[in-house]
């Protein structure tokens, strides 16, 4: 079986103020919705019988998008590709499930835009996430500063 879906969104701040980094009142009224993409689609190949093999593919796409409320600090479209195989029996299933298959990682462009814009907040988080932070000094899970 074949399946797709579309969505459009033209989500806007009707009256809204917002503060600039020094603290002043910007109003954002008729900007783009902060991370509310305009176009969101999805395609798949979907084999899924009652019981027996399933297999499902499904790419979808997230459009362009804001990341303030100022529409500022953009964050592209991307594409991922998930998939799915599976054994059905009765009432029982076992699957083998991958998500985002093409695309390595996207939080990391999408941080360097908000550390540009935020580097007083990403600070603290790199402390907190690199074990500086007080309460975990004895972390080891770091997570790499970008």
């Amino acid at each position: 079986m074949f399946d797709g879906a579309v969505a459009y969104h033209n989500a806007r701040y009707t009256r809204f103020t917002t503060v600039d980094d020094q603290g002043n009142p910007v109003a954002v009224g008729g900007n783009e919705l902060t991370m509310s993409p305009r176009i969101l689609t999805s395609v798949g190949l979907l084999y899924t019988p009652p019981q027996g093999v399933n297999v499902t593919l499904v790419a979808s796409y997230v459009g362009h998008r804001w990341l303030d409320e100022e529409n500022t600090a953009p964050a592209s479209g991307y594409v991922t590709l998930d998939g799915t195989l599976s054994y059905r029996s009765g009432r029982y299933e076992i699957a083998l499930e991958g998500t985002n298959l093409v695309e390595v990682n996207k939080i990391i462009p999408l941080f360097r835009v908000f550390k540009k814009r935020n580097p007083h907040f990403v600070k603290h988080i790199n402390e907190y996430t690199n074990g500086h932070h007080p309460h975990h000094a004895d972390r080891h899970d770091v997570v790499p500063s970008v």
